[in-house]
C-alpha cells in the first residue's frame, strides 16, 4: 500500500496571531511574542581588588627628614620653631604623659585624619636605645599654657622611665617605617599634629635617630 502526502502549506505564526482574534502588522506582532521582565539574577562574585588611586583633592603628603634627641624619659619633636627646624631636641614632656606648650607642628582649619606614616632613618651610633615614633593631637587653648593631646600613633607602651618602646636598633643601617594609620583619631579643626620619638631609657651621650626621608599622609574627613 501507497500512501501518498500533499504538498499543502501550513499558516505562519503570524496568521495563527491574527486567527486567534488579535490585530496588528507584524511589528506588534513581534511586540506580543516578547515575555514580561523577569526577575533580577544573583548577584555575582566579587571583582579583584584595584590598584590603589592617586592622592586626591582632599589629601597631603607633608615631608619629613630632620634628626630628633633621645633623652631618657622623655618625648622630643616638632617644637616652637616649627617644623622647619632641623635639630629637633627641644623636650615635649614626658613619655606618656601630656605635651607642653613648647610643642609645633601642622594646623588645618578643618578635620583631618593622618592615614599614613613612612620614614627612612637610622641611629646616629650603635649603642641604640628604645624608642618610639609618637604623633599627637594638641588642644592648645589662647590665653592659656595648658595643652591637652590625644596620641594619634604612640609606639612606647606605658609611661615613664618604666615604658616599653619597640625600636631597639643595634646598628647603625639603615631602618624604615611604614605605618597604616588609615583608622586613627580624628583631628579637630585647629588642633595641631605633632609629631617626635619618646625614649623610655638612653644613654648619657647625645644619641639621635636621623630621618634622612619620609612622609605623613593627611585627609580631611
Amino acid at each position: 500500500m501507497v500512501i501518498e502526502f500533499g504538498n499543502t502549506s501550513g499558516k505562519s505564526a503570524y496568521e495563527l496571531w491574527l486567527a486567534d482574534g488579535n490585530t496588528g502588522e507584524m511589528t506588534d506582532f513581534w511586540a506580543a511574542m516578547r515575555g514580561s521582565e523577569g526577575q533580577p539574577g544573583d548577584v555575582g562574585q566579587p571583582g579583584i581588588q584595584g590598584v590603589p588611586g592617586a592622592v586626591g583633592p582632599n589629601e597631603w603628603v607633608h615631608s619629613l627628614g630632620s634628626r630628633y634627641l633621645l633623652d631618657p624619659n622623655e618625648f622630643n619633636g616638632w617644637q616652637a620653631d616649627g617644623i622647619i627646624d632641623q635639630t629637633m631636641t627641644a623636650d615635649l614632656g614626658n613619655v606618656g604623659a601630656n605635651v607642653n606648650r613648647a610643642a609645633g607642628g601642622l594646623c588645618f582649619p578643618f578635620d583631618v585624619r593622618v592615614k599614613r606614616l613612612f620614614a627612612w632613618h637610622y641611629n646616629s651610633n650603635a649603642a641604640a636605645l628604645a624608642w618610639g615614633w609618637r604623633i599627637t593631637s594638641l588642644t592648645k587653648t589662647a590665653g592659656s599654657n595648658t595643652v591637652t593631646h590625644e596620641d594619634v600613633l604612640r609606639e612606647c607602651t606605658g609611661t615613664g622611665a618604666t615604658a616599653i618602646a619597640p625600636r631597639n636598633y643595634l646598628s647603625t643601617v639603615m631602618q624604615n617605617t611604614d605605618v597604616d594609620l588609615s583608622s586613627s583619631p580624628v583631628v579637630p579643626a585647629g588642633n595641631v599634629i605633632g609629631f617626635g620619638v619618646e625614649a623610655p631609657t638612653a644613654i648619657t651621650t647625645n644619641y639621635y635617630v636621623y630621618c634622612l626621608a619620609g612622609y605623613m599622609h593627611i585627609e580631611r574627613v
